[in-house]
Parts: C-alpha cells; structure tokens; sequence
C-alpha cells in the first residue's frame, strides 16, 4: 500500500502572519483573544481578514522601537524573531530529509513570518531616513515595495506546496494512475522514510508547540508588567502558533498511526490555500498604496486626533494622502491669508503632526486658499465640505 507521506503543516493556519512578528496583530482594546491573533488577514490588509502591515501596527512598532534596545518588548521580539529562524531551519532540513510536506510547509509558513520580520525592520530603517533632495517626499514607499516582494515570495512558495501535494495526494488515491507521475517531486516513495524515522518528524512538530506555548507565557507575563500592547498581541500570536502546531502534530500521528497517508497532502493543500489567500491579500494592498491609493481610516484618524489635540488654528482639512511614513496634507485656509500667513500655518501644521506620530519621516502640508478650485474639486471627491477644521468641529471615533 502506498503511503505517501506528504503534508504541508500548519493546516489550519487561519492566519500566516504577513505582518511580522514585531508588528503582530493589534486590537483596539486591551483584551487580546485568539481569534483576534489567527483571524485571517492582509495583509487585505493586513484582507483584514489582516492587513498586513496595517498603520496602525506600524505606528505601534514604532513606539517600542523608540524605547532603549534593551528594553524586556525588543529582547522578546528579538528572540521570537530568532526562533522562527531556528524553526524554519529545523523544519526544512527535516522535511527534506523525511520528504515530509507537512514539515516543508511548515518551513516555508515560518520562514515567510521570518522574511516579514526581517523586511519591517529593514524597510522601517530606510522609512525612517530624512527626506533628501533626491527623495524630497521622503522613503516611505519602501515599506511597500518590501510587503510586495515578501507577499510575491509567499503566494509563489503557495503554488509550489499546492503542485506538489496535490500531485502527492492524486498519486494515494490513484497509485496506478498516478505511479507514472511519481517522478515529481522526489522519485522514491517518501512515506518509507517517514516510517522508519516518525518520532523525528513528531519530535520537530512537539518542539516548536512547547517552545511557542513557552514564548507566549514568557511574552504575555513582560506584556502584562510593561503594559504593552504590541508585546501582547505578539504573545498571543505564539499561542495561535503553538495550537496550529498542534493540529499539525495531530495529521502526522493520524498519517503514522492510523496508516492515512492522504491526511499529510491533504493538509498541506489546505496550508497552500490559506498561505496563497494571505500572501495575495497583501500583494493587492501594496499594490493599491502605490498607486497612492488613500490611507487607511486609522491612519487618517491618527492625523486627525493630532490635530485636534494641538494649537487651534483656523483651517480645515482637506484630504490626508500617504502612509504610515510619508504623508500629505492638504488644508484649506481662509481666502484673506497671505502666502506667508499660509506658510506659517502649514509649517505649524506639518510639526504638529510629525510631533504626534514618531513614525513619520516626512509631512508635506499644503495650503490652498478656501475659495480656490482645487479645494472645490477635493471636496466633491471626498463628498464633504471638509473633513475636519479649527477651531470649531468635531470629531468622534
């Protein structure tokens, strides 16, 4: 009988982290459940099903990137950031070893968390970059190249895990028909040596569900004492990983012990699926803020809390463009200033802002008279006289 063992972890992943593990999931309020941690996302942003890379986890990670390198948030991110590194190599090797495809998806789901990771804090580096002659709008773009590039990696690495375990599960169900294909993928049977060495495959699996359970406690326990928030949304996603894990443990026992061959590609389709549904959903998003789609409503609300909170000035706001990094406001003044009344006021504006969000490395504010056609043409896009003004208004969340 053949026994195929060929499946691709983590099965029931709901949610591959796009978004790194330093800039895991954020909810609004301070209790953090589960569903919040392994929702699918983006990425769409992050779907938000997630959106990757959302505003407001970027804001965040900001923060925490402000306090002292060896602050207890950094150690932990560092050293969460470290075991996906070690698992995904871990895994890897022994899922070519083992030609297990449930190890190599694990691989390649942990090592997409490791590339998201490694890209934030590249790219928030470049970001965070004084804009130049060169660049005069600053470097902001770069987070989304980089989302791109790792979103296209992860939808490719996708198909290939899809291609190989349906080939894989096509050849169980029909060995006859199926025998003339065996050449893809690998050219002897993988489940012989799957069988000879089991506990080495369930060993990897039970390692990585013990070292995320540990991570979460450790990280929920510094989260709770330093009250942050991107730490516990961090530690929440270690839980998320240690339960997927444990599905995956439980496909290769039934694979082993119930002599199921079918379950490891079966899973590993499954994997493909939600891991193309993520990468995909980032690659729109990233796709959208390059064609300077408009921010997100959290980053519009965060420039807008800004301003509310600062000198009350009279103007209105007239539409807000950019990302978490590099933005563009738009203000409309009264018809009565003058060039330099005007250029006074944006500069005021335009440091309000940058004081209230650590995260942007530049603000380009732009004055335009109340009465002029442009200001006309911004309103009848955004269906309003304006979003908010000074001093008079309101805002509500």
């Amino acid at each position: 009988m053949l026994k195929t063992f060929n499946s691709s972890a983590r099965s029931c992943r709901a949610m591959p982290r796009f978004l790194p593990t330093l800039c895991s999931r954020l909810h609004e309020k301070s209790g953090f459940e589960i569903r919040n941690a392994v929702r699918m996302h983006s990425v769409g942003s992050h779907t938000h099903t997630h959106d990757h890379g959302s505003d407001k986890e970027m804001l965040e990670l900001v923060k925490a990137l402000k306090k002292e390198g060896k602050s207890p948030e950094l150690k932990l991110a560092w050293l969460g950031l470290y075991s996906n590194i070690g698992l995904a190599a871990a895994k890897g090797i022994g899922g070519v070893a083992l030609q297990s495809s449930i190890l190599v998806a694990d691989a390649a789901h942990q090592l997409g968390d490791t590339l998201s990771d490694l890209v934030t804090l590249a790219t928030l580096k470049i970001c965070s970059k004084k804009p130049t002659q060169k660049y005069p709008a600053g470097f902001g773009k770069w987070e989304t190249i980089g989302t791109f590039t790792v979103s296209g990696l992860l939808v490719a690495v996708s198909v290939g895990i899809a291609h190989s375990s349906l080939s894989r599960l096509y050849t169980i169900l029909f060995p006859y028909a199926g025998s003339e294909h065996t050449h893809i993928g690998h050219s002897h049977n993988p489940s012989q040596l799957l069988f000879e060495h089991p506990f080495m495959a369930l060993g990897l699996i039970f390692g990585s569900v013990v070292l995320k359970e540990w991570l979460f406690r450790k990280t929920r326990t510094v989260a709770q004492k330093t009250d942050s928030n991107i730490l516990l949304a961090n530690a929440w996603h270690h839980r998320a990983d240690a339960l997927t894990g444990m599905v995956s443990l439980l496909a290769l026992s039934g694979t082993y012990f119930l002599n199921a061959p079918w379950l490891d590609p079966f899973f590993g389709c499954l994997v493909s699926i939600v891991v193309f549904s993520a990468g995909f959903n980032s690659s729109k998003k990233a796709f959208l803020q390059l064609l300077d789609r408009a921010p997100s409503e959290e980053l519009r609300i965060a420039v807008t809390d800004a301003l509310l909170k600062g000198e009350k000035l009279p103007y209105k706001i007239v539409t807000i463009l950019g990302n978490a990094h590099a933005m563009h406001v738009i203000i409309s003044v009264p018809p009565s200033f003058t060039s330099q009344q005007s250029s006074e006021l944006a500069q005021k504006v335009e440091k309000t802002v940058l004081d209230a969000i650590p995260a942007l490395s530049s603000c380009i504010v732009t004055p335009l008279s109340s009465d002029s056609n442009q200001v006309h043409r911004w309103q009848h896009l955004n269906g309003s006289s304006g979003e908010h003004s000074h001093p008079s208004h309101e805002h509500t969340h």
